[in-house]
């Protein structure tokens, strides 16, 4: 990616994911955010992201695959950092690309689920975020996708979050580190089926 820095992967993002996948580049130019600021995404026209998430539910074991129709969120990024005035407190991820991502599933024979995620910045809070969670079902938990596909619906582009539950947050049981590095290919082949 040449001098692509971390920052540079979200323009207006100010953090860094290493499991984002930017797909459809049509121009390898990176050093045209710092010449030309207005320019967003680099003309990319699509975002997946793929990594992990706590699952809340039964419905989203250990290992599933879940793909991220909506995001819910408690962040405030919805509406002070965009001024959206999001009353509903979630994000619609693209149609079009849920609905390719679950026909992909489909055709390499996955197990997934389909439906809302909660983006939450913060691990621990005194709000019983489980409660809510299974109150609205809400597939899990992870920190991302509101403010993903906020940004990419500012800009006219296209956003998926693609996950797999690494942690179920109820039962505090987790996957081991060295599984998580090598044993979640299945979001990665989903989300290059949508390249």
């Amino acid at each position: 990616l040449g001098k692509l820095m971390p920052w540079d992967l979200i323009p207006g993002f100010q953090t860094w994911n290493p499991d984002i996948l930017k797909t459809s580049v049509k121009k390898n130019d990176f050093s045209r955010r710092r010449n030309a600021p207005q320019r967003r995404f680099y003309d990319v026209d699509q975002i997946i992201r793929v990594g992990t998430m706590g699952g809340v539910s039964a419905a989203t074991p250990l290992r599933s695959l879940v793909i991220g129709e909506r995001a819910y969120s408690n962040t405030n990024f919805l509406n002070f950092y965009t001024n959206n005035g999001n009353a509903a407190g979630y994000v619609e991820a693209d149609r079009t690309l849920v609905e390719r991502a679950v026909d992909a599933a489909k055709a390499l024979g996955f197990t997934y689920k389909c439906g809302d995620i909660l983006s939450s910045d913060t691990y621990y809070s005194n709000t019983d975020e489980v409660g809510l969670c299974n109150r609205l079902g809400i597939l899990g938990i992870e920190m991302e996708g509101a403010a993903l596909y906020l940004e990419a619906r500012r800009c006219g582009r296209k956003a998926l979050v693609i996950c797999t539950i690494s942690n179920d947050i109820i039962s505090g049981v987790e996957i081991p580190a060295e599984e998580r590095q090598s044993g979640f290919m299945h979001m990665a082949e989903v989300a290059l089926e949508l390249a």
